[in-house]
């Protein structure tokens, strides 16, 4: 009698709460029901209106609504991040890295993942004001033992950081106790920054010390220094035994500038300094460069005086006139000297302006004519 009762009135009520039917008029004839039976119907009256005013019910949408748009409710609106920073980290993390509420802890590892130089710029600034220490040590280790993309990365934002690292690389440079392999990842750092402090300690190294990659390397980090040493210095560099050292070296005189610069160049060019002739094919090629009313006349002399580059000289010139005399450094001047005597050259036909003729046709020495 009790379970009739019950599926009766939820049956009844449920009718009037999810479909639409008519009203109905009809007369109800009322059965007089126990105490408990009163209580149980009470009871489930106000669990139906329980489950009415919930979410669950009421939120959901009819059948007949339109599509319900569940990003609305899961994406956070982009304007709602106090700041454009992010990165693209698995589970689609996004940090704040420069605003006071930020929570998250910022690993160096995230200037890995980041999408930008400037984003990974940030990240490291806001690590070394952290942690200034731990940050260099990072620093060093990625370029000491990371994988060829992590030392990249970390190599673009060295010089962006140059007042935050210097002083802690210059310590650490000075620690002899630190493994070969990262003493040498500081000294190109050094390098890399452009530190003119630095200096002295990594031409120290480079004399003193006896491993040749730590030579190498120290040595290549002051060629990137301006001015760090001078010209005298690299000169001895330049005569010395290893070619790699060698052409570091004349690689900081060319960057030197000035006029003893080029006199040192011009040496070498001619052979006065005794170099391996791999050195003086990458100073012919530092000078393709140079104005023809210069580079002209200083490959003659080359071709007169060093027969080791006369033919490279040579195709530097055929390249550069479209002429083809060949290392024969007579009729490179004869052909020069009528050109830039000839009546008709003015300030608008200037040596620099002259047109490459193909340059596969061998010119030979015009014929004189015999008076018969």
């Amino acid at each position: 009698m009790v379970t009739f009762f019950i599926i009766t009135v939820i049956l009844y009520f449920s009718s009037y709460s999810f479909a639409e039917t008519t009203p109905n008029t009809s007369t109800i004839n009322t059965i007089p029901l126990s105490s408990y039976e009163e209580t149980l119907i009470k009871n489930t009256l106000e669990r139906i209106n329980q489950l009415k005013s919930t979410h669950s019910l009421g939120n959901l949408p009819s059948t007949k609504s339109p599509p319900f748009d569940f990003n609305e409710y899961i994406i956070i609106p982009e304007e709602k991040y106090k700041t454009p920073l992010s990165t693209e980290l698995p589970e689609f993390r996004k940090k704040t890295i420069l605003t006071q509420e930020n929570n998250e802890v910022i690993t160096f590892e995230d200037i890995f993942h980041a999408n930008s130089l400037e984003l990974r710029i940030d990240i490291c600034k806001a690590l070394l004001q952290k942690d200034s220490k731990t940050t260099v040590e990072k620093i060093i280790h990625y370029l000491a033992h990371g994988s060829p993309n992590e030392s990249l990365i970390v190599d673009e934002i060295l010089p962006n950081i140059k007042p935050d690292i210097e002083k802690l690389l210059i310590e650490l440079f000075q620690n002899s106790k630190i493994p070969t392999q990262k003493r040498m990842a500081i000294a190109y750092a050094l390098g890399r920054i452009k530190s003119s402090e630095s200096a002295w300690y990594l031409f120290n190294e480079a004399n003193t010390t006896t491993i040749y990659e730590m030579k190498y390397t120290c040595l290549q980090s002051l060629s990137n220094i301006p001015h760090s040493l001078s010209l005298e210095q690299w000169a001895e560099f330049l005569q010395g035994n290893s070619l790699n050292i060698s052409i570091i070296a004349c690689k900081a005189i060319f960057d030197y500038g000035g006029i003893e610069s080029e006199q040192y160049i011009r040496k070498l060019l001619l052979g006065e300094i005794q170099t391996p002739k791999k050195v003086r094919e990458y100073a012919l090629s530092r000078i393709t460069d140079y104005p023809l009313s210069i580079l002209v006349p200083l490959l003659i002399e080359i071709m007169k005086k060093n027969s080791e580059i006369a033919l490279d000289s040579a195709n530097i010139l055929k390249n550069k006139t479209g002429m083809n005399f060949g290392p024969t450094p007579q009729l490179w001047e004869k052909w020069w000297s009528e050109l830039t005597t000839a009546p008709d050259h003015t300030e608008t036909n200037k040596p620099e302006e002259i047109s490459p003729q193909p340059s596969d046709a061998i010119i030979h020495t015009p014929r004189t004519r015999r008076k018969g």
